[in-house]
């Protein structure tokens, strides 16, 4: 795996430009940056910037407000609700976990119950707090349906995670975060970014049968509970309680009703908080440490969280995926427009527009202004959308659209935009490189097919049907791509290295597509394993 050095200051920085970029304000961005951050810190690599990405599609579905205010509630003496009003998790939190610690340090128990809140993200965070407060913290939520009961082979459960968090005086709490799945999600998508198989017990594929192969559970599969009929119990408690007893959905429901538009569903939480001291008396500190420090005097035992708080005194940077840093780059303007964006958005920008609207998402998109010279005067082009679209049906615009991914600068977002609604390069006379869709052939200029499209098939076809020659051609493809083109110069000895280097990779692509050519059968069923 190919990775970069990133310090921890840099890794929140990131993540805070990215969500202010996408529509989250200050205190919001702050807020999830830290706990991204934090993630990273602690190891807990399938909570960090790995779910960056995942945040910005929330903000563009217009399912999370980024700028979001928490509502608190007290229902009783010891129970409080949150009405989360569409925002992420830790803003949740923020307001909601003092009160729950005021309230149990009052009484002995308090329960806090969470709604509409979205993506709970790891639980030691709250767990932790809670505990370092001197209390016994446990917090358990549910989503969509990823696990299937044992003995099942459809999914119903979420992974259903459980946190528990113990207070020790004087040193870091004893806590744990786990998923009621064999294993989380994250990790699953982790092993499969990352080319790792999983163990098997983890999941099933779309046929029900058992794999290690983590895209073959991610796409279509199903994940399984640890411990079979235990883990499936305890998964199921959790869907009472991080569902009915809070008033929430239960993951089958949560399904229902998401529209699988990149953004998630809302979900709840539930979380205890138990005073010892009020519980136990006054010795409870010294009885417990009694018993952690007969789990530590056995060989091979660790208790929970100790790899965390260790990785957590390492200050320095920290190994980051680098597509995944280059992909959570490309939500941002690479020319630095997200600074004045950002400054923007945030104040002059949006104050006229809250007078009248809330919950506002911005999000970066740019328009062309198109001018052909005619009948001896300038003249606009405009276009007219389409009455079948789900937004601003039949209005006149400029050709345009909202930034994606792939796009490098809002100039190249206007400029797509442009050619696909309108064929802006119609009279274009040099040579288009393209990815072989058949309306870029409608244009009379010389064409090239883009070697990026080429690798993309051809991962696809040596991933999906084990075709080695698609294996092959991608490692000759790149190999091409760095080797020196054959020139002419005024000294031939410059010339002869590139030369001979083409003339072998030219032979072996030529062995290579002879070698690994399909029979004339499999040409007509498609490709097989």
């Amino acid at each position: 795996m190919n990775t970069i050095s990133i310090s921890l200051d840099e890794i929140y920085d990131l993540a805070k430009k990215t969500l202010l970029f996408n529509g989250c304000d200050e205190e919001n961005a702050s807020i999830l940056s830290d706990t991204i951050m934090r993630a990273e810190r602690d190891g807990s690599l399938s909570h960090g910037l790995f779910r960056l990405p995942a945040y910005v599609a929330s903000l563009k579905s217009g399912k999370v407000n980024g700028k979001a205010k928490p509502e608190v509630k007290k229902i009783s003496p010891s129970v409080i609700k949150v009405l989360g009003n569409s925002a992420f998790a830790p803003m949740v939190l923020k307001v909601g976990l003092p009160e729950l610690i005021k309230l149990a340090k009052e009484t002995g128990v308090a329960v806090l119950a969470i709604t509409n809140s979205h993506h709970m993200a790891a639980m030691w965070p709250e767990t932790e707090a809670i505990a370092e407060a001197g209390l016994v913290g446990f917090a358990c939520t549910s989503y969509k349906p990823m696990v299937a009961p044992a003995g099942a082979k459809k999914a119903l459960f979420g992974t259903n995670p459980i946190s528990f968090a113990w207070p020790r005086p004087g040193k870091t709490p004893v806590v744990y975060d786990m998923a009621t799945a064999a294993m989380a999600m994250g990790e699953v998508m982790v092993a499969a970014r990352d080319g790792h198989k999983v163990p098997l017990g983890t999941g099933l594929n779309k046929d029900g049968k058992e794999t290690t192969d983590p895209k073959e559970i991610s796409k279509g599969g199903v994940l399984l509970p640890f411990g079979g009929y235990k883990g499936s119990a305890i998964a199921m408690m959790v869907e009472l309680l991080a569902g009915a007893l809070v008033g929430e959905n239960f993951s089958y429901e949560t399904a229902a009703k998401d529209n699988n538009d990149g953004g998630p569903p809302s979900g709840g939480e539930f979380i205890l908080a138990i005073s010892p001291e009020k519980v136990a008396g006054p010795d409870w500190g010294k009885h417990s440490d009694e018993f952690f420090k007969k789990m530590q005097s056995m060989d091979g035992v660790r208790l929970p969280g100790e790899r965390r708080h260790k990785n957590r005194l390492d200050k320095g940077p920290r190994k980051i995926n680098k597509e995944l840093i280059e992909k959570i780059r490309g939500v941002i303007n690479p020319t630095d427009y997200h600074n004045d964006f950002t400054r923007k958005a945030d104040t002059t920008f949006d104050v006229h527009l809250k007078q009248n609207r809330t919950n506002i998402n911005l999000q970066p998109a740019s328009v062309l202004v198109p001018l052909q010279f005619e009948n001896s005067m300038w003249q606009v082009i405009l276009t007219r959308r389409s009455m079948n679209m789900k937004k601003h049906s039949g209005q006149i615009s400029f050709p345009g659209g909202k930034f994606e991914d792939e796009d490098k600068t809002l100039d190249v977002t206007a400029l797509r935009e442009a050619f696909e609604e309108i064929g802006i390069l119609a009279h274009f006379k040099g040579r288009a490189i393209h990815d072989h869709w058949e309306s870029c052939f409608h244009y009379e200029c010389a064409h090239g097919l883009c070697n990026a499209h080429h690798l993309r098939e051809l991962t696809f076809v040596f991933e999906e049907y084990g075709q080695r020659w698609a294996r092959r051609m991608i490692e000759l493809l790149l190999e091409i791509n760095h080797a020196p083109w054959p020139t002419t110069y005024s000294k031939p000895a410059h010339a002869q290295p590139g030369q001979r280097q083409w003339t072998r990779l030219l032979s072996v692509l030529y062995h290579a597509c002879a070698l690994y050519e399909w029979p004339q059968k499999q040409r007509e069923s498609g490709p097989t394993m």
